[in-house]
């Protein structure tokens, strides 16, 4: 790894709040950074850590968390991508978050996008094509969550897997290492404007295979709906080759039924 391509601004005062962010464009960075500050997570309370992945890989998704967990100070860190704009403020997040403390003293993660089962998403976000988005009745625990947002409790923080890598299902990972533990990971009502859809390219398919290999046999048979895909353990392997057909059948159903 290039220690250059690891940036950390250690809160001016004590830290509240820790963000980490893996970026590959200094443009989006600078933006989303603004947007946080503008939403009020200064200097004086905000550890900001930035993972540049500028021209190529220098960590991936997996060793990022790792490092920021690391490096975090404060009660919780926040995980997200370069094209995340937050609509509602920190002082939102932060009553949020002792809501769920309340709720669930030992949560381990939330995010803002997931499954609570098998056709029952829980979503709160802006994305393309979709505004101001809530379907379920957030907060509410969930099997999986979308990698846009992620925030892990660090008074006791899960990790990602050992032996997994790359840049896709990281947060389904640590919701199935919290499920494992005994925890639960949350959609919250925070509101974000993520800008992509994300890519289903080669990457993608090998990040299936990859965490489809590390946890079979460890969940008995179950199926995991992800926000872009199902992963099938069990006897629901058999399902893998027309897995896709499948989850584009359950989205239109989803689509009709929630949205």
């Amino acid at each position: 790894m290039d220690e250059t391509a690891f940036h950390r601004e250690p809160a001016t005062g004590t830290a509240r709040w820790s963000i980490g962010i893996v970026a590959t464009n200094a443009e989006d960075l600078a933006a989303c950074v603004a947007s946080l500050r503008a939403a009020g997570f200064g200097a004086e309370d905000t550890t900001l850590m930035v993972v540049r992945n500028f021209g190529r890989n220098h960590y991936d998704c997996y060793e990022a968390i790792h490092r920021f967990i690391d490096e975090a100070e404060g009660e919780r860190l926040i995980v997200l991508h370069q094209d995340v704009t937050p609509l509602d403020d920190a002082a939102a997040l932060h009553a949020a978050l002792d809501a769920l403390d309340a709720r669930d003293p030992e949560w381990a993660l939330a995010g803002n996008a997931g499954f609570r089962a098998l056709m029952f998403p829980v979503y709160r976000i802006t994305h393309p094509g979709d505004d101001n988005v809530r379907v379920g009745n957030p907060p509410q625990s969930v099997h999986s969550l979308d990698e846009n947002l992620l925030i892990l409790n660090l008074k006791d923080p899960v990790r990602p897997s050992a032996g997994l890598s790359g840049f896709h299902f990281y947060g389904t990972d640590l919701c199935l290492t919290a499920r494992e533990a005994g925890r639960r990971a949350y959609v919250i009502d925070w509101l974000v404007r993520h800008d992509s859809l994300g890519s289903r390219n080669a990457s993608w398919r090998e990040g299936i295979a990859m965490i489809e290999r590390h946890w079979q046999g460890r969940l008995g048979s179950l199926i995991v709906n992800t926000p872009t895909t199902l992963l099938l353990f069990g006897v629901f392997r058999i399902l893998r080759p027309i897995r896709h057909k499948v989850y584009g059948a359950f989205w239109r159903i989803e689509r009709r039924i929630w949205w």
